[in-house]
């Protein structure tokens, strides 16, 4: 995985290695149980100093996303119990088989629920869990996109209280796994969503000019950040971004100055017709794969 810093910007070396480690993570570009190079080696890359990368690493670490193995190293923090998941269909039946034996339940048996389950109608509707709320309209909308089937969102007490219609597949990203195991799923099918590599996204982008006004807008707070300390690493300079709070009122205020305008799925409802806008799709094409697997289960 490739990252970027600005040196003598606004936010801090730190921080910028800090959150395009979680990005990194949160896309799949690094995955669970990967080393990370050693904090000497990080520095040398970088061209910053040890310590940087070092504070950049013990943050990571307090926050669970990495964990330090004396004498190895720094890797990506695994979750017990999870096994790799590429998105395929194989890869969905390949788990759900593996859970049904655990339950006890014999190979004809899981053929015989499947034969049937084939030939019924897909699920009712899925059920988009996000504590975020603002998160969590983007996942809805992106879903809605990937699926026929209705597209709901569940809360936490929703789904501890068992409050789930029947014929529900509940639909995540990968980092909310943690939360869903504790809760009661009452045998609600889960399929966990793949998110875009922003490194690669921004890789296949056009580079906007040197003079271009760049405006970035959400009304997900961590899309405003993550995107502009991405810009930022990139080259574009501070004086040239402007970020803006859809939340806020106001917001859409001087945006006809801008050149490219780089923006969510939801927000790009506001821009119909737009050749400026770019719109940074949050899930990645394996998660339709997924939806539809799950979606037959």
């Amino acid at each position: 995985m490739k990252i970027w810093v600005k040196k003598n910007g606004e936010i801090s070396l730190r921080e910028q290695i800090v959150t395009q480690i979680k990005i990194g993570i949160a896309g799949g570009d690094l995955t669970p149980g990967q080393k990370l190079p050693s904090t000497r080696e990080l520095s040398r890359r970088l061209s910053i100093h040890p310590n940087t990368a070092a504070a950049a690493y013990r943050q990571l670490t307090r926050e669970q996303a990495l964990e330090f193995k004396p004498g190895s190293g720094f890797y990506v923090t695994s979750v017990p119990g999870d096994q790799p998941d590429d998105g395929s269909i194989e890869g969905l039946l390949d788990g759900f088989v593996e859970l049904a034996r655990k339950r006890g339940f014999t190979i004809d048996e899981i053929r015989s629920a499947l034969a049937r389950r084939s030939r019924s109608a897909p699920a009712s509707r899925f059920a988009v869990f996000e504590d975020d709320p603002d998160l969590c309209e983007i996942i809805l909308r992106e879903v809605s996109q990937l699926t026929d089937s209705p597209v709901v969102s569940v809360t936490r007490a929703e789904l501890a209280a068992g409050q789930v219609k029947p014929g529900t597949v509940i639909a995540a990203l990968s980092d909310e796994r943690h939360k869903l195991e504790r809760l009661n799923m009452a045998g609600h099918p889960v399929v966990y969503l793949s998110v875009n590599s922003v490194p690669k996204r921004l890789g296949d982008s056009e580079r906007p000019d040197a003079d271009a006004l760049v405006a970035v807008i959400s009304a997900w707070g961590q899309f405003l950040e993550f995107s502009r300390i991405y810009l930022l690493a990139a080259g574009v300079d501070a004086e040239s971004l402007i970020v803006r709070d859809r939340r806020k009122s106001g917001w859409a205020a001087g945006l006809e100055s801008a050149s490219m305008i780089i923006c969510d799925s939801v927000t790009a409802d506001h821009f119909a017709g737009d050749d400026r806008v770019r719109v940074f799709s949050l899930l990645h094409s394996d998660s339709n794969h997924a939806l539809t697997a799950a979606a037959k289960l």
